[in-house]
C-alpha cells in the first residue's frame, strides 16, 4: 500500500537536496566556512586559505612522497603571524583567541594536513611555556618559537603509557641545579629534526601529581633519538622515539613547579584537541571541494556523477556532518577561551566527534572518485590518510570516557519490554522444521548490470510490495509443534503479530522509496 502524500516526501526532499548540492560552498550558503566569523576573522581566515593555495596545496604530494620537512615554508608561515597564533604579543606571538587559531589551522589544512598538524603541534608547546613558565623562560625561548627560527616538540607519550598519561615512568631525579632525566618517549612529531623538546617526567609519586614538566634542547649530552618512523600519513613530518640516558638539564627549564607538569600537559593537550579537529576539518572541506569537481567532470551511465540524486544524498549528508563538526570545534574553542567550566568535556567532545566524522568524509570522498580516488595522482587519498592519525591522537577516540560506580543495593535498569513481543527463539533441533520466515521480495534477482563504482547505483529491479510468504512445511507428526514446542509457537504467534507486519510494510515502503527515487532521474 503507497501513502498518498508519500511521493511528494520523496519529490520534496529530492529538491532539497538537489539545492543543498548545486549551492555546495556557496558564499551564501551556510555551507561557507567563513558563516558566523568576524571581519577579523574572516581576514585571517584568507590569509591562510591564500598561503595554503599558493605554498602548500603545490608541494603537498611531493611532501608526502619524499617525506620532506618543510621548514622553510613553515617560516613563512610564521612570518604571517602563524608561529605562535595564540601567544603574547610581547614576545613576538600573534595573540589572537582560540576560535582564531582554529579558523586558521582548518584553513592552512586544505594545503596540506600534515605540515599544518605539526605547526599546531609546535605552537601547543609553546603556548605551554607562555602560559606557565617565568619571564626568564619566555624571553629565552618564545621569540625564537614565534618566528620559528627554532622548532619544538611535544613528549608526553611512552611505550607504556599512551592515553594513561598519568602512568609515565620516564624519571628526573633533582642533582643540585640539575636534574638528570631516564627514559623514552615514543610517536614525537619532528623529533630529531626539531631543537626544543617539552618533556615530561615523574619526579615524585606515582600517579598524575608526581609528573614535572621540562624543556630539553637539542644537543644535550644523553638525549639521542631512534630510527624514522614509516607512516601511513602525516609524511611531511618525521616520527621518532626520543631516549634520555642520564641526560642532565638544568633545574631553570622546569616549567612550572614541581608535580605541575600533568596539569600543564592536559591543558594543553585541551588546545591539542582543537587543533587536531580543525586540521581534520580542513581535510574534510578540501576532500569535498575536489570531489564536488569531480562529479561535475566525470560522466557514467552517459551523465555526469553529480546527476545522481543518490550521490546528491551522500553529498548533502557529508556536508551535514562537516558543518556539525565545524560547530562543535568552534563552540569549544569559545568555551575554552572564556574559561568555561565545561570547556574541557566540550573540547573532548568536538575532538571526537570532528575526527570521526571528517575521517568518514574524506573516505567517502575517496569512494565517490572510484578508481581515481585511489591513485595517488588524485589528492583525495592524501587528506583521508593524513587525518586518520587524528582518532588517535591527543587520547584516542577509542578509548571510553570514565563509567559512574555502581550504586550497590541498586539493581541496574531493566530495559523495557517492546510492544510485549516475545524475542526471537533459536529453532529446537528435532525432527519438527523451523517456521520459515515470509518473503519479502522476489525469490529470484533479476541481473544486474556491472558497477563502474559502489557509489554509483545500478538499476533496482522492482519490488513486489505485496509479498506472499512462502508456505509453512507440514509437521510430519501427530501431535501439533505448538503442543511439543511452546517457545516455536510463540516464535511463529510473534512473527505473524500485527507488529511485525506493520515492520515488514514499512521495510517494504522504504524500498519503494529507493525505487521511486532512482526512476525519478
Amino acid at each position: 500500500m503507497m501513502y498518498p502524500n508519500m511521493a511528494r516526501i520523496i519529490h520534496l526532499r529530492g529538491r532539497f537536496v538537489t539545492a543543498v548540492f548545486k549551492r555546495f560552498f556557496s558564499p551564501t550558503s551556510s555551507l561557507d566556512p567563513s558563516f558566523g566569523l568576524t571581519k577579523e576573522q574572516i581576514a585571517f581566515q584568507n590569509l591562510a586559505l591564500n598561503f595554503a593555495r599558493n605554498e602548500m596545496a603545490p608541494h603537498m604530494k611531493t611532501w608526502d612522497a619524499e617525506e620532506f620537512f618543510p621548514v622553510e615554508v613553515m617560516r613563512k608561515a610564521a612570518a604571517l603571524g602563524f608561529g605562535g597564533v595564540t601567544i603574547r604579543e610581547d614576545v613576538g606571538g600573534s595573540g589572537l583567541s582560540r576560535v582564531d587559531c582554529s579558523v586558521i589551522y582548518e584553513a592552512l589544512a586544505t594545503g596540506c594536513v600534515s605540515t599544518t598538524a605539526y605547526m599546531s603541534i609546535h605552537n601547543m608547546c609553546a603556548w605551554m611555556i607562555d602560559e606557565f613558565g617565568n619571564s626568564e623562560q619566555r624571553t629565552k625561548y618564545l621569540p625564537s618559537l614565534c618566528s620559528m627560527e627554532r622548532f619544538a616538540s611535544y613528549c608526553l607519550t611512552e611505550p607504556g603509557a599512551g592515553s594513561d598519561a598519568a602512568n609515565i615512568s620516564t624519571r628526573a631525579v633533582r642533582e643540585g641545579d640539575h636534574y638528570v632525566l631516564n627514559g623514552s618517549k615514543v610517536f614525537i612529531s619532528g623529533a630529531g629534526d626539531t631543537d626544543l623538546y617539552v618533556v615530561m617526567c615523574r619526579t615524585g609519586q606515582s600517579g598524575a601529581k608526581g609528573i614535572s614538566c621540562f624543556v630539553v634542547e637539542a644537543g644535550t649530552p644523553g638525549l639521542s633519538f631512534g630510527r624514522k618512523e614509516r607512516k601511513i600519513g602525516w609524511n611531511s613530518q618525521p616520527t621518532r622515539m626520543v631516549v634520555m640516558e642520564n641526560c642532565r638539564v638544568p633545574a631553570a627549564n622546569r616549567i612550572g613547579t614541581e608535580g605541575q607538569g600533568f596539569s600543564i600537559a592536559m591543558k594543553g593537550l585541551n588546545g591539542g584537541r582543537l587543533s587536531v579537529a580543525s586540521c581534520s576539518l580542513g581535510a574534510a572541506w578540501a576532500a569535498m571541494e575536489h570531489t564536488s569537481r569531480h562529479m561535475k567532470e566525470r560522466k557514467a551511465f552517459g551523465q555526469p556523477l553529480a546527476n545522481f540524486q543518490y550521490l546528491q544524498f551522500k553529498m548533502a549528508d557529508m556536508a551535514t556532518d562537516l558543518v556539525a563538526s565545524r560547530l562543535m570545534v568552534r563552540t569549544a574553542a569559545s568555551a575554552l577561551q572564556e574559561g568555561k567550566p565545561n570547556a574541557v568535556s566540550l573540547c573532548a567532545m568536538a575532538k571526537l566527534f570532528a575526527t570521526d566524522k571528517c575521517f568518514a568524509i574524506c573516505n567517502e570522498a575517496l569512494q565517490l572518485h572510484g578508481g581515481y580516488g585511489y591513485l595517488k595522482d588524485y589528492p583525495v587519498q592524501q587528506y583521508m590518510r593524513d587525518c586518520r592519525v587524528h582518532q588517535i591522537l591527543e587520547v584516542a577516540n577509542a578509548v571510553p570516557a570514565p563509567v559512574p560506580p555502581v550504586v550497590d543495593d541498586v539493581p541496574a535498569p531493566v530495559p523495557p519490554v517492546v510492544d510485549d513481543v516475545p524475542a526471537p527463539v533459536p529453532p529446537v533441533v528435532d525432527d519438527v522444521p523451523a517456521p520459515v520466515p515470509p518473503v519479502v521480495a522476489n525469490a529470484v534477482p533479476a541481473p544486474v548490470p556491472s558497477v563502474v563504482a559502489n557509489a554509483v547505483p545500478a538499476p533496482v529491479p522492482p519490488v513486489v510490495v505485496n509479498a506472499v510468504p512462502a508456505p509453512v512445511p507440514p509437521v510430519v507428526d501427530d501431535v501439533s509443534a505448538q503442543a511439543r514446542h511452546p517457545l516455536q509457537a510463540a516464535r511463529a504467534q510473534a512473527l505473524h503479530s500485527p507488529l511485525q507486519v506493520a515492520r515488514v510494510q514499512a521495510l517494504l515502503v522504504w524500498q519503494l522509496i529507493a525505487v521511486l527515487c532512482y526512476q525519478s532521474k
